[in-house]
């Protein structure tokens, strides 16, 4: 029987990715990619890992597909060719590995952004990694700093975790999440400054991949790039992870940031932080005689 890995879809491309070379545990073997039925490529993923010997630790890009038009439901399927049972050394068992699929589509439809009356305005407020409406689960994989470090606004402390602290021998398959309640009409989220990483975390980790949900909204955040972006002169600063602008500022939502990198055979460390959230929230303006005040006040911080 054929060993396959079957993906449904809904877009007008998409990118398979295998694992990076230095995660592999098989010689890699030769895949064959069908779509909605029809086989389009045949790769010897052996001379496409060659091909990319430069970048061990990055994920391999196997396929890509921009098939163009309009979004329309698709079924993708990725079956390895290779079946000797490594009995005979000169037939080695071969495999593949699978990462992940990325796939665009048109954006999808998204709530207006709320567009004040003259009576009101937005006011900021900081929800920080220690408030009593943030909770970070399983606990056992999450790890409180307060580094000596801080920020321009004197912020020190933040949560952080690891594929290391959340996969262990007793733990596997365990995905830590961070989780906050918050009723804004914009959001922003900010990870701890590349500052205090770099003196919490060992040499070689790595910014993992996260995926960020308010209600039922999700995006996927690789925390890596938005790293690489971050200037020399604000490495002392949290780093802005997410943001939006397209909330109701009438419901409560329930905001969540997961880790999405599994263990690594070569125990390379990958990481999340939470530094703190900054909620703008739809306020009145202030009266006096019939006078709306435009004069701006300090914003709320909440803390436990």
């Amino acid at each position: 029987m054929k060993r396959r890995v079957e993906v449904l879809f809904y877009g007008r491309a998409v990118y398979v990715y295998g694992p990076p070379q230095a995660q592999l545990d098989k010689l890699p073997g030769h895949i064959e990619i069908s779509l909605n039925g029809a086989v389009m490529a045949t790769i010897d993923l052996e001379i496409k890992y060659r091909e990319a010997y430069d970048e061990p630790w990055n994920p391999l890009l196997m396929y890509r597909w921009e098939g163009g038009g309009g979004d329309a439901s698709n079924h993708l399927q990725i079956t390895l060719l290779d079946d000797a049972t490594g009995f005979w050394p000169w037939f080695p068992i071969r495999g593949f590995g699978f990462d992940s699929v990325v796939y665009t589509s048109l954006e999808p439809w998204r709530p207006p952004k709320y567009l004040l009356s003259e009576s009101e305005k937005l006011e900021d407020v900081t929800i920080h990694d220690t408030n009593f409406v943030t909770s970070f689960t399983p606990s056992y994989a999450w790890e409180k700093t307060v580094s000596a470090v801080a920020s321009s606004q004197g912020i020190r402390t933040f949560h952080g975790t690891s594929n290391e602290l959340a996969y262990n021998s007793q733990n596997l398959g365990v995905t830590p999440v961070a989780e906050f309640t918050a009723q804004c009409a914009a959001l922003a989220v900010y990870g701890a400054s590349t500052a205090q990483l770099a003196a919490t975390f060992p040499a070689g980790f790595r910014h993992g991949h996260l995926q960020i949900c308010q209600g039922r909204n999700c995006e996927f955040i690789d925390a890596h790039q938005v790293y690489l972006n971050v200037s020399e002169h604000l490495r002392h600063e949290p780093v802005l992870l997410y943001n939006t602008d397209r909330m109701s500022p009438w419901f409560v939502k329930t905001v969540s940031m997961r880790l999405l990198d599994p263990p690594s055979p070569v125990g390379h460390l990958w990481t999340m932080t939470l530094s703190h959230a900054v909620c703008s929230q739809v306020v009145p303006k202030s009266c006096v005689n019939g006078t709306l005040l435009e004069n701006e006040h300090d914003a709320n911080s909440w803390r436990d």
